[in-house]
């Protein structure tokens, strides 16, 4: 007598041999689920992703960060409604916050004098690379605050008076929301509790238009998240 599987051991079965795919392979899969009303694919992508365990490095480089590029390139060239790509950009949120919190971390490092405040610049609407950023700068023993949640304003300008840390990333997602960033970065030095404070800027918009940031009063720019990583080490060593 042949008996039937349940859908539980069906999805448990397919996460299984999904597993062991390469994280390069699944850029394609990852974006079209995120689009899929039914967030099942979803879900079961996500388990095959934590049976992997991969590297945060490689999981970020590999796959977050190319599915990130893609929805902006989306949201810019009008090829998916903004309804669609800020539900889109949502789910990735939801999948770096699960990945992240099952990824093998590098060993962490000694925490003293090791904390990052991350920000947006006020207006800025690209938020899922800082989610990846703060997820970095956690795993290599940072303390790091803020996020995608802390805009540019006077909420930034209070935090960095109450606490002092030693660093300030600002992800700048696009050339516009760059509009009255030297100002920001002069504003927050001054208000800064740690007066030796080193602000970095990253983002899609600094990494295509390094020179036009360079000048903006920043004390190193980031490519990406793991660089912004490996240079605040540096600035405060």
């Amino acid at each position: 007598m042949r008996c039937g599987r349940s859908a539980e051991a069906d999805s448990v079965s397919t996460a299984g041999r999904e597993a062991g795919r390469p994280l390069e392979a699944r850029v394609e899969e990852l974006l079209s689920a995120l689009f899929e009303k039914d967030r099942t694919r979803l879900a079961l992508l996500v388990e095959a992703l934590r049976e992997q365990r991969p590297r945060l490095v490689h999981l970020y480089r590999a796959l977050l960060v190319p599915v990130a590029a893609r929805l902006g390139n989306m949201w810019r060239d009008d090829s998916a409604s903004f309804v669609d790509v800020t539900v889109a950009s949502a789910r990735l949120q939801f999948v770096v916050n699960e990945l992240t919190a099952h990824v093998d971390l590098d060993p962490p490092r000694a925490a003293l004098d090791r904390r990052v405040l991350l920000a947006r610049p006020r207006g800025e609407a690209h938020t899922i690379g800082l989610a990846i950023v703060e997820a970095c700068f956690r795993s290599a023993g940072w303390e790091a605050c803020g996020g995608a949640v802390l805009e540019a304003d006077s909420a930034l300008f209070s935090e960095l008076q109450s606490r002092s840390y030693s660093v300030l990333g600002l992800s700048v997602g696009s050339i516009a929301a760059a509009e009255g960033l030297a100002e920001t970065i002069k504003a927050a030095r001054k208000v800064s509790r740690n007066r030796a404070i080193k602000v970095c800027l990253g983002g899609a918009a600094v990494a295509g238009e390094p020179r036009l940031f360079a000048a903006m009063g920043a004390d190193f720019l980031a490519d990406d998240a793991m660089d912004a990583v490996v240079r605040a080490g540096q600035a405060v060593a």
